[in-house]
C-alpha cells in the first residue's frame, strides 16, 4: 500500500507519557519496533499499586516466567512517536508536516482525501488518528453518542517520588474519580487525576462513541472512534490495534470481488463491541467502587 501521513506542524507539547502493560510486546514486534523500544532508557515497572477509597493499598505484579518478572514501560510519548515515525519511513511511507489541515475532500458521497496547506492529497481511504479531537468526524458531521455526564482530566509532574512506591505506579480510587502516579525513573513522577464534573479545570474526557466510525472512504482510529475512561481503556494498545485491524480490513476490501462495505460493517461492529463491553465493565466496577485499571 502507498501510505502518506499528514502530521500537524506544531510546537512540541509535554505529555504525562504512557504506562504500557507487558502485553505490548507482540504488537510492537509485529510493528517492527520492539528492539528499538528496548534500546530506549524508559523506566520499567513490575506491576501496579492499587489503593481503594479507604486508603487500603495492595501491589499487583504483572506476573513472571522462567526469564524473570514481566515488566511494563513508562514511555515518553514524544520518543515513542519518533520510533513509530522512523519505522514508517523505513517501510517507504511518507510523513508530511502540515501547518494547516484545511478540509476533507469528498466525491460521490465518499471521502477521497484531505486538503492541507493548499495542496490536495487524494486517497482511497482516509484514516483519522487525531485522538479525542476527532477532526474528520467533526468535518463530515458525525454525531457522537455520549453515555454519561462529564469527566475532567488533568495531568502534570512532581519533582519527587514517594519512596514507598518503590518505583512502581499507583492507582488510587476516589468516590469522585481516581488519581494516578507514575514514577519516571529520573526522580520525577507523572500524575493524572480524573474527576466527575461536567465543567471546570481540565479536559473533557466523558465516555463517547461515533457509531459511524467507518464509512465510504474513511475510518476513525483509537480515541477518534471512541473515548473511554483511561482507567478502563488501554488507550495506546487500542489505538495501535485499531490501526492494524483497519489495514487488514482495507487489504481484504481491495481483493477482487470483495465488498468494501463488509470492511466498514466489521470495523463498526468491532469498535462498538469493545466500547460497549468496556463501558459495562466500568459501570459494574464503579457501582462497586472496585478499580478496573488496565492502563492510565
Amino acid at each position: 500500500m502507498s501510505v502518506t501521513i499528514l502530521k500537524a506542524h506544531e510546537a512540541p507539547r509535554r505529555h504525562p507519557g504512557e504506562t504500557l502493560h507487558p502485553g505490548v510486546e507482540p504488537i510492537f514486534r509485529q510493528l517492527g519496533i520492539w528492539e528499538s523500544l528496548l534500546s530506549q532508557p524508559f523506566h520499567r515497572h513490575r506491576g501496579i499499586w492499587r489503593e481503594n477509597e479507604h486508603g487500603d493499598r495492595v501491589f499487583e505484579p504483572y506476573g513472571r516466567d522462567e526469564h524473570g518478572p514481566w515488566l511494563g514501560f513508562q514511555v515518553d510519548r514524544g520518543q515513542l512517536g519518533e520510533l513509530l515515525r522512523t519505522r514508517v519511513g523505513d517501510l517507504g511511507g511518507k510523513i508530511i508536516r502540515a501547518k494547516r489541515i484545511e478540509k476533507v475532500l469528498v466525491t460521490a458521497d465518499a471521502v477521497c482525501g484531505i486538503s492541507a496547506d493548499g495542496d490536495d492529497y487524494h486517497a482511497r481511504y482516509v484514516l483519522d488518528a487525531t485522538g479525542r479531537h476527532a477532526w474528520l468526524a467533526e468535518r463530515i458531521g458525525l454525531v457522537a453518542e455520549r453515555l454519561q455526564e462529564g469527566q475532567r482530566l488533568q495531568f502534570g509532574w512532581r519533582n519527587e517520588v514517594p519512596p514507598e512506591l518503590d518505583g512502581q505506579p499507583l492507582f488510587r480510587q476516589r468516590r469522585d474519580g481516581w488519581d494516578w502516579l507514575a514514577p519516571l525513573g529520573d526522580g520525577r513522577c507523572a500524575w493524572v487525576k480524573l474527576r466527575s464534573a461536567s465543567d471546570g479545570d481540565g479536559t473533557d474526557y466523558a465516555w463517547r462513541i461515533f457509531r459511524e466510525c467507518a464509512g465510504a472512504g474513511y475510518f476513525l482510529l483509537g480515541d477518534a472512534a471512541c473515548l473511554m475512561d483511561p482507567s478502563a481503556a488501554n488507550g495506546v494498545l487500542r489505538a495501535l490495534m485499531s490501526g492494524i485491524h483497519v489495514v487488514h480490513l482495507i487489504a481484504s476490501a481491495s481483493r477482487e470481488g470483495a465488498n468494501p462495505q463488509d470492511a466498514v460493517a466489521e470495523y463498526k461492529r468491532w469498535i462498538a463491541e469493545m466500547f460497549d463491553g468496556s463501558y459495562a465493565a466500568w459501570r459494574t466496577a464503579v457501582s462497586g467502587q472496585s478499580p478496573v485499571l488496565s492502563e492510565a
